[in-house]
């Protein structure tokens, strides 16, 4: 905790029960329906690959992208030996200037 100050966390069942609430919506179809987003966006991220990048956007000024690294070999820089790197998915988030300015409202 920086300085100090409480951290307040929300986990997902407290989201899911807090969109419950304001949709009035019941709990189980809000989890089944926040279990299938969570499993769409998984899916849509690792579907990046050498030529596609993949954006998701999660909400209006909340965005989620997925890039593909590929594979390469390195120099490993304390014994110069070359070492073989996989290839990955780099995950980043962007959230606009416009939603902050939302959120500080």
């Amino acid at each position: 905790m920086k300085n100090n100050r409480n951290v307040q966390k929300y986990f997902k069942h407290e989201l899911i029960q807090a969109v419950a609430d304001i949709s009035n919506v019941n709990t189980p179809m809000v989890k089944i329906v926040m279990e299938g987003l969570e499993n769409v966006i998984t899916q849509a991220l690792k579907s990046a690959s050498s030529d596609t990048d993949v954006t998701i956007k999660l909400f209006e000024g909340f965005y989620i992208d997925s890039t593909y690294i590929p594979s390469k070999e390195k120099r490993n820089n304390l014994t110069g030996k070359l070492i073989h790197v996989s290839n990955k998915t780099k995950i980043k988030t962007r959230i606009t200037k416009g939603y902050i300015e939302k959120i500080n409202q």
